[in-house]
């Protein structure tokens, strides 16, 4: 956090990707109600605290799961500083920008690797023209990225191909 009144969220559980290298144990995905996770938030704000950091596995589902939770913030007239951990295919240009008006302020995204082939190797799901595109919008909007990135993986044959992976990294231009 950027004020040390930072709270540690979680809001769901597990996630129903495949990765091949994730550590997740819980494939199902279970999700609190929206309402319990605001009144939570809103009893955090009675002792202090500004700033919460969703723990979760996987945040954003679906970009209407942010959306939904936007949507109850701004019905109570919250004013919060959040960010969570998520994936590029949870999130939509709509999504992004309800978020940044209901206080978002950061997204770590699990980038992994910088290359098509190399996604479709860990069953990611996105395409590495989806993580452009979102960090673009990202960008735009001011919302903070961090790129969740793993260098020597198996089909990482050559140094060249190492080097592109970095390439690909410094070309999205995460702040983090």
């Amino acid at each position: 956090g950027v004020t040390g009144r930072l709270a540690t969220m979680i809001s769901t559980r597990g996630c129903p990707y495949l990765c091949t290298f994730c550590d997740v144990p819980y494939k199902k995905y279970r999700k609190r109600s929206t309402e319990k996770v605001v009144d939570e938030i809103e009893e955090c704000l009675a002792q202090g605290y500004t700033e919460f950091h969703f723990y979760d596995d996987l945040f954003n589902i679906t970009p209407e799961s942010i959306i939904t939770f936007c949507e109850e913030v701004e019905k109570r007239r919250l004013k919060i500083v959040w960010d969570f951990r998520g994936r590029v295919n949870g999130v939509s240009e709509e999504s992004l920008i309800r978020a940044k008006k209901a206080g978002l302020r950061q997204i770590s995204f699990g980038v992994e690797t910088g290359s098509d082939e190399g996604l479709k190797h860990l069953k990611k799901g996105s395409k590495t023209a989806k993580y452009r595109e979102v960090f673009g919008w990202c960008r735009e909007l001011g919302i903070r990225t961090v790129a969740d990135f793993i260098i020597g993986f198996p089909f990482e044959k050559t140094p060249e191909d190492v080097r592109e992976n970095i390439g690909y990294l410094i070309e999205l231009d995460p702040d983090f």
